[in-house]
């Protein structure tokens, strides 16, 4: 165990006892005032490959659109020929039976025969030349 001693230490304090602080020697100097800096600036530096480079695809999405547009239109006209031409050729065997049966093929070769025809069985062909 610890034993306790006797000595107290008086702390008397007396005014003028204490250590003084020196004055500086140099007078102590103002800090001035921070200069309002001014805002940089922020420069975006842009790519001229880039730009170009997004400009050509914008571009040529553009001109594939447009081709897709282009190419429905040139199948709806292709379509709308196929069925004209189709038209065209009912009509024109329509027309090529109507005139079959508009002639008697009898009644042609009488009347031929009548005018002087001669059967192809019966000329006699002569070659002139080499």
């Amino acid at each position: 165990m610890a034993i306790n001693s006797d000595v107290h230490y008086v702390r008397y304090y007396t005014a003028g006892s204490a250590a003084r602080e020196l004055a500086p020697q140099f007078p102590l100097r103002t800090k001035t005032a921070p200069k309002a800096r001014k805002q940089r600036k922020s420069i975006i530096y842009i790519d001229p490959v880039a730009i170009i480079g997004v400009v050509t695809a914008i571009i040529m999405v553009a001109v594939m659109i447009l081709g897709v547009v282009q190419l429905n239109q040139l199948k709806e006209e292709a379509s709308a020929m196929q069925s004209y031409m189709l038209d065209l050729k009912a009509e024109n065997a329509e027309m090529t039976t109507q005139y079959r049966e508009g002639y008697d093929l009898e009644a042609v070769e009488k009347t031929a025969i009548a005018l002087g025809m001669v059967p192809a069985d019966q000329v006699t062909h002569v070659q002139l030349g080499n």
